[in-house]
């Protein structure tokens, strides 16, 4: 199986969450996860969102949508309609290929 380099993942994390605020993202410290996440609004309501900081095989970024039923309305294929998650992963790909795949679906919401 075909390894991301620390490199390439770091390019990734970095060019997403860019890409995030660019978006209209809000940055969300979260201190009980040492962590930091994103709440973008849209047109299915308050999405979550958190760039993998660890891509090994796959570039990650985690989505929720925060009102489950307001997100059923977009008919989104691959969104939870239970859990409301709309996560991507993405191999094999250059970090700025999976950006452009995220992004082009992140931008039919807001």
């Amino acid at each position: 199986m075909r390894t991301i380099t620390k490199i390439n993942s770091d390019k990734f994390v970095q060019r997403m969450n860019n890409e995030l605020v660019k978006l209209g993202a809000i940055k969300v410290e979260n201190t009980l996860l040492q962590s930091h996440f994103y709440e973008l609004p849209t047109r299915g309501g308050k999405l979550y969102v958190r760039v993998d900081e660890e891509n090994k095989y796959c570039f990650t970024v985690f989505t929720r949508f925060e009102d489950v039923e307001k997100a059923k309305t977009l008919n989104l294929r691959r969104m939870n309609e239970h859990s409301g998650k709309f996560n991507f992963h993405l191999g094999y790909l250059q970090p700025k290929q999976a950006i452009d795949e995220i992004l082009y679906d992140l931008k039919k919401l807001v």
